[in-house]
C-alpha cells in the first residue's frame, strides 16, 4: 500500500479577508502520535512526467457566507441560490481555473512555465522545475444541508467518502487518471506507473456552516485543513482509496492566493513530511514559512530552511563557517535562483544557524514581510494582488528546541518549541499599549495600538508577529500604527505589521550591518548574552536587479576595524513644552560598540524642515553630541500645537524632521537612523496681531510684499542675494545650473518675517548662466545671475 493511514491530521488556520489574531486557528498535529512519513514524487522531470492530481470543490446548500458582503466572495462565489453550486473563479487565467490540465515544455524557464497563480506554477517554482502538477477540478452543491449530516452522525470520514463516491458516479470521475507513479518501499524511489493508489485528491470545501464545522473534524474547531482524507480504505471503481491520498481543506474564499495556501500548505506535509529533521520540527511544523501552522506567520512561499531539506534540495545553500570563509558572497532572487547560506554561529551545541537569502519578490508568491500600509491598500496583506514591498536580504535564524527566549513556540509542554525567526533588521524593542483604538476596518474591529519602550536586542518582540499584550478579549497585535503627519493624535493607519512591515529585510543605504552590537544581535539563542563575534556586512546591491553582495566576518576585531558603527535604532521625537509653545525632543537607543562607546565617539543630528510631513526634507547637520549622550532638545525650533489654540490655526503647519547618525574613533560613520518628527505651527492660534508674535516687537517694520534680488550682477565670483517675507514660513533658496540641475542650497529653514541676504560663492563653479529659485508656502520665484572669470 502506497500510503499508510494516519493515525493523525494536520490542519491549517482559517482566517477572513484580514486575518485577526484573535481568529487565529492552527495547523495541529497531535503530539502524542506523530505522522508517518509523507512524501509524493518531487522530481517528474522526466519525458512525458507529472503529478497529477484532482480538486474537488464541495459546496453545502445552507453555505450563504459573504451574501451581507458580495466583495468578500469575488474569488469564489457565494453558492447559496445556485442549485449545481460554485467553484473559485481564479480572476488571473482565462478559463478562472487554479491549476493547468497539462505539463508544459521543461525548456521553459521554471519562472514562467505556468500560468501565474496556479497550483503547477506554485510547485514548478519552489522545485525550481523538479516538480510539474498539473490536473483537473470539479465541483458540486451536496444534496443535503451541513445540519443534516451533523444529525445522523456523519463525521469527516463518513462525508469525504461520500463525496469520493459522488464525484465518481455523476460527474464521471474515474480515479485511475491519478495514480501515475508507484513508490519502491525498499529505497524510497519513485517509478512512474500506477499502482491502483491515486496520488492526490483534494477535497476543498467553500465553508462547513454553522455547528457543524465542529462535528466534521471531530470537534477540534477552527481547522482550516488537514493532511490527511481523514478515511479508511475505500474502493471507488477500479481505485482504492485511503487517508494518505489526499488531503482535506476549507475556507480562504476571498483571494487567490487564500484559496491556494491551505491546499499547498497541507499538500507540503506531503513532501516535507519525510525529509523534515531540523532543530524542533515535531508535527512537520516550522514557527515560520509555508509549514507554520496558522496563517499569521505563512509567507505564501517556501523559506531556505524548507527548499534545502535533506533529500528534497530544491536549493543548496553555501555552507559558512570560520573555517571556510570566502571574501564575499552574491545572491539573486532567492526563489528564482535558490541561492542562500547557512552561516553557522560560533560556539553553538548543537549548531545553530542563520539562513541567508535576498527575496527581491520575483515570484507573485513570495509574501515573506507581506505588511505595510501599502500592500494593506493592495492586497490586504494577502499575497494577491501583487504587492512588492519588502525587498531585501532576510537573515532567519535557526535554533535548537530547548532554545531560551522560545518566542514563537508554544512552551515547555508544546508540541513545538522555538525553531526559526526573522531577523527584523528593524530592531526588537520592549513594548507597551499606547491607547486602545475601536471600529478598526476590514474586520478588525478594537485593539491596542502598542508602541516602543525601548531598544531589547536580544530578547525584544520585532512588529513582526507582535501580539504578545493580549488583554481580556482585545488583541494587541501590530496590525495598526500611528499616522504620524496628522495633526489629530488619534488618527492611525491599518498596516498589517503582524505580517511583518515591508521594512524588515536589509538593504543598502537602509541597513548593512548585523553584528553583536546592532539591533538586533547576532548573537546566539543558546548564549545570548555572550558576543557571537559574527558580523555580516552588505557591500553592494545591483540596483536592476537587487543582487546583493555581503561580506562575513567571525573575527569580531576585524569586523570593528573595518566597519563604521551598526545604525542608530528607537529614534524618537516628543514635545518639549517651553511656556505657550514647545521644542522638539528626540530620544534614541545608544549605540555600544567599543570603538564608539569611549571619548572619541560622537553622534551626528540632523534636520530638516518641510510643509508636506508626507515627504522627507533635505537635512543638515544642527548638533554633534558625545558618545554617552541619548536625547536633544532644538531650541532653535519653536512650534505650537493646535490644541493649545481655539479655531483656525492657519495654513502654517510645518513637520521637522530628524535622524541620528553614529561616528565612532576611526571617523567611521554609521548610517543614519530612521526618521522622526513632530508637527506644529509656526504661531499660535487667533493671534491676530504679527507684533505680538514670540521675537516679533512692534516695532519691527513687516515687509509689505515678497521681493527677491541678487547684486552684483554679473558676479566675480560672490555674489549677495536678498529677499524679504511679509509672512513668516519655511523657506528655501537653490542654485540651479543652465540645464536644471541643483548645484547649491543656500537656505532651508524657518524664518520670520523680515528681509533677510544669503551669500552665494561661486569659487568652485564654472563661468556661466545660473538661476537661484525661493519657495515658500505662499510665494515662488526663479531670476537669472551671471557668474563671469
Amino acid at each position: 500500500m502506497k500510503y499508510l493511514i494516519l493515525a493523525v491530521f494536520i490542519f491549517f488556520g482559517s482566517f477572513s479577508a484580514i486575518s485577526q489574531p484573535s481568529d487565529t486557528v492552527k495547523c495541529f498535529t497531535d503530539v502524542n502520535s506523530l505522522p508517518s512519513p509523507l512524501y509524493l514524487p518531487t522530481n517528474t522531470s522526466g519525458e512525458g512526467q507529472h503529478l497529477k492530481i484532482l480538486i474537488i470543490y464541495v459546496t453545502f446548500p445552507d453555505d450563504n457566507e459573504g451574501s451581507a458582503t458580495p466583495s468578500f466572495s469575488n474569488i469564489w462565489p457565494n453558492p447559496y441560490l445556485v442549485s449545481q453550486g460554485t467553484r473559485p473563479i481564479n480572476p488571473y487565467t482565462s478559463d478562472g481555473t487554479l491549476i493547468d490540465a497539462s505539463k508544459e515544455s521543461n525548456s521553459t524557464p521554471f519562472m514562467r512555465r505556468y500560468r501565474q497563480y496556479t497550483y503547477s506554477d506554485f510547485f514548478c517554482q519552489m522545485s525550481q522545475g523538479s516538480m510539474d502538477v498539473i490536473g483537473d477540478e470539479v465541483y458540486f452543491k451536496l444534496p443535503e444541508p451541513s445540519y443534516h449530516y451533523q444529525n445522523i452522525g456523519w463525521h469527516a470520514s463518513d462525508l469525504n467518502a461520500y463525496i469520493l463516491n459522488y464525484v465518481h458516479a455523476n460527474l464521471g470521475i474515474n480515479f485511475e487518471d491519478y495514480d501515475n507513479w508507484s513508490l519502491d518501499n525498499s529505497n524510497g524511489t519513485w517509478e512512474f506507473k500506477p499502482d491502483g493508489f491515486p496520488e492526490m485528491i483534494v477535497i476543498q470545501f467553500r465553508k462547513i456552516p454553522g455547528a457543524y464545522e465542529n462535528f466534521y473534524w471531530s470537534s477540534q474547531g477552527g481547522i482550516g485543513g488537514k493532511s490527511s482524507l481523514q478515511i479508511g480504505s475505500i474502493t471507488v471503481g477500479n481505485s482504492t482509496i485511503n487517508a494518505g491520498c489526499g488531503i482535506t481543506a476549507t475556507q480562504g474564499i476571498n483571494s487567490a492566493t487564500r484559496v491556494m495556501i491551505v491546499p499547498e500548505h497541507e499538500i507540503c506535509h506531503y513532501i516535507f513530511g519525510y525529509y523534515f529533521d531540523h532543530h524542533g520540527f515535531n508535527g512537520g511544523h516550522t514557527s515560520i514559512g509555508m509549514m507554520e501552522e496558522g496563517h499569521g506567520l505563512s509567507t505564501f512561499t517556501m523559506l531556505p530552511m524548507e527548499r534545502s531539506m535533506p533529500g528534497l534540495d530544491w536549493s543548496t545553500p553555501i555552507n559558512v563557517n570560520s573555517q571556510n570563509l570566502q571574501n564575499s558572497y552574491t545572491l539573486g532572487d532567492f526563489i528564482a535562483t535558490g541561492n542562500c547560506l547557512k552561516v553557522v554561529i560560533p560556539n553553538t551545541n548543537p549548531e545553530e544557524y542563520f539562513w541567508v537569502s535576498n527575496h527581491q519578490k520575483r515570484s507573485v508568491y513570495d509574501g515573506v514581510s507581506r505588511g505595510s500600509k501599502e500592500c494593506t491598500v493592495i492586497n490586504g496583506y494577502q499575497q494577491d494582488p501583487y504587492c512588492d514591498k519588502g525587498k531585501g536580504l532576510y537573515i532567519f535564524s535557526e535554533s535548537d528546541k530547548d532554545c531560551p527566549n522560545n518566542i514563537h513556540g508554544f512552551g515547555a509542554n508544546g508540541y513545538r518549541h522555538f525553531a526559526f525567526d526573522l531577523i527584523s533588521a528593524e530592531g526588537k524593542f520592549d513594548w507597551e499599549t499606547d491607547r486602545q483604538v475601536t471600529n478598526v476596518p476590514y474586520g478588525i474591529g478594537t485593539i491596542n495600538l502598542q508602541k516602543t519602550i525601548t531598544g531589547n536586542r536580544i530578547s525584544g518582540q520585532s512588529k513582526f508577529n507582535n501580539h504578545y499584550l493580549q488583554g481580556g478579549n482585545v488583541w494587541s497585535a501590530q496590525l495598526i500604527n500611528d499616522n504620524i503627519c496628522s495633526d489629530s493624535p488619534n488618527d492611525y493607519f491599518v498596516t498589517g505589521d503582524f505580517h511583518g512591515t515591508g521594512q524588515m529585510a536589509y538593504n543598502m543605504g537602509y541597513d548593512e550591518i548585523f553584528s553583536p552590537y546592532s539591533n538586533p544581535a547576532s548573537n546566539s539563542c543558546q548564549n545570548p548574552s555572550t558576543n557571537s563575534g559574527l558580523t555580516f556586512k552588505l557591500l553592494s546591491q545591483n540596483s536592476q536587479t537587487g543582487t546583493i553582495s555581503l561580506k562575513i566576518y567571525y573575527n569580531n576585531t576585524a569586523a570593528l576595524s573595518a566597519l563604521p558603527p551598526s545604525k542608530p535604532k528607537n529614534l524618537k521625537c516628543t514635545k518639549e513644552i517651553d511656556g505657550d509653545f514647545f521644542h522638539p525632543k528626540i530620544t534614541w537607543d545608544a549605540n555600544i560598540e567599543p570603538d564608539f562607546a569611549n571619548s572619541n565617539g560622537h553622534y551626528k543630528v540632523y534636520r530638516g524642515a518641510n510643509y508636506n510631513c508626507d515627504v522627507e526634507p533635505s537635512y543638515g547637520i544642527v548638533a554633534t553630541l558625545t558618545y554617552n549622550t541619548t536625547e536633544y532638545i532644538d531650541e532653535s525650533v519653536s512650534l505650537f500645537d493646535k490644541q493649545q489654540g481655539i479655531g483656525n490655526c492657519g495654513n502654517d503647519l510645518v513637520t521637522y524632521s530628524y535622524k541620528i547618525s553614529a561616528i565612532d574613533e576611526n571617523y567611521d560613520e554609521s548610517l543614519k537612523s530612521e526618521r522622526a518628527l513632530v508637527s506644529g505651527y509656526m504661531e499660535p492660534c487667533l493671534i491676530e496681531d504679527p507684533g505680538s508674535r514670540p521675537g516679533h516687537g512692534s516695532d519691527i517694520e513687516t515687509p509689505k510684499k515678497f521681493n527677491l534680488g541678487n547684486y552684483p550682477n554679473p558676479f566675480n565670483p560672490v555674489t549677495n542675494i536678498s529677499y524679504s517675507l511679509p509672512k513668516s514660513g519655511l523657506v528655501s533658496i537653490k542654485v540651479y545650473d543652465m540645464v536644471g540641475r541643483m548645484v547649491k542650497e543656500l537656505v532651508n529653514e524657518y524664518k520670520d518675517i523680515g528681509t533677510y541676504s544669503v551669500t552665494f560663492d561661486g569659487s568652485d563653479f564654472a563661468s556661466g548662466i545660473y538661476f537661484y529659485r525661493i519657495q515658500t508656502r505662499d510665494f515662488v520665484n526663479t531670476k537669472r545671475m551671471v557668474l563671469v572669470k
